[in-house]
């Protein structure tokens, strides 16, 4: 009887942890596309300086809790941005990231709506200051190939004289003034 109850408890507790495992995986996790950091790694002595341009075009917006079929006030917003992106190698296993990006974002406000509402076309500057540390945890022979699991902390701190929190100019506002740390997890 002893033994019997002993098994029927590993059982259950083989059918707990694999319940528990794929639970695991139905968390909600945030899982992004794009990354403030490559899931590649610099050799020793390697680096890296790059500078990327971007623009992005709207006229509609999300202003909580719901989406707007049009700007308000400005239109049409256009934001261009120009990044200063730079990767070193400290070791082949730990490498650091930089990133300093300008953006600048212009709306479509009219000249009347401008001066009635105290408003500017326009909002421009240097944005938040990222610096990233990545380490590659393992990397696991497959198949002919690798895969590394990297591990990535960082911190991203305005460095630039903008402001938020202006009402609806905050719409072509450059960003939120707010400094965040972010872990990363990559599979590559």
């Amino acid at each position: 009887m002893f033994l019997r109850i002993t098994l029927k408890l590993n059982q259950i507790m083989k059918v707990t942890l694999k319940l528990l495992g794929g639970l695991l995986f139905m968390l909600p996790l945030t899982m992004t596309a794009q990354s403030p950091i490559s899931g590649f790694m610099k050799a020793k002595g390697e680096g890296s300086i790059t500078v990327t341009q971007s623009r992005e075009d709207y006229s509609d917006v999300f202003l909580v809790p719901q989406k707007v079929n049009s700007v308000p006030v400005f239109n049409e917003v256009t934001t261009k941005s120009i990044s200063l992106y730079a990767e070193y190698g400290f070791s082949d296993r730990l490498n650091f990231v930089v990133s300093l990006p300008y953006i600048k974002s212009i709306g479509q406000a009219t000249p009347a709506t401008m001066a009635n509402n105290g408003f500017e076309n326009e909002r421009s500057g240097i944005q938040d200051l990222s610096v990233y540390g990545k380490y590659k945890v393992k990397s696991i022979d497959i198949m002919g190939g690798n895969l590394d699991f990297i591990g990535a902390l960082g911190v991203e701190v305005p460095v630039g004289d903008y402001n938020v929190d202006e009402g609806l100019q905050s719409i072509i506002a450059i960003g939120n003034r707010s400094t965040d740390i972010t872990g990363i997890a990559i599979a590559n």
